[in-house]
């Protein structure tokens, strides 16, 4: 048994440090990804309302399919940075039990 811990252990170590070191790689392009975004969908948002003034229904859709795809693509960072905060969770579980 004690074999077994050592092994996962020695396993949990470099998981540990490659999911922190990913982790924080990943908040940082989601903070980048987040600046740029926010302008992007205030772009976006300006062109819907002029395009949804001037009853251009083909563009309003263009727009509007834009920014759920915009605001999609933020949550995914965010279910990313969760799941690599769980797995990394659970491996320091295994070190430290």
């Amino acid at each position: 048994m004690f074999i077994l811990k050592l092994f996962g252990k020695l396993i949990a170590i470099p998981m540990i440090l490659a999911t922190t070191i990913l982790f924080y790689i990943v908040c940082i392009f989601a903070k980048i990804y987040g600046l740029a975004a926010a302008l992007f969908n205030f772009i976006i948002m300006a062109g819907v309302i002029v395009f949804l003034f001037k009853q251009n229904w083909f563009q309003f859709g263009i727009g509007v399919a834009m920014l759920v795809v915009s605001y999609l693509a933020l949550d995914a960072w965010g279910v990313i940075i969760l799941f690599i905060a769980k797995v990394r969770e659970v491996f320091t579980d295994i070190l430290f039990a």
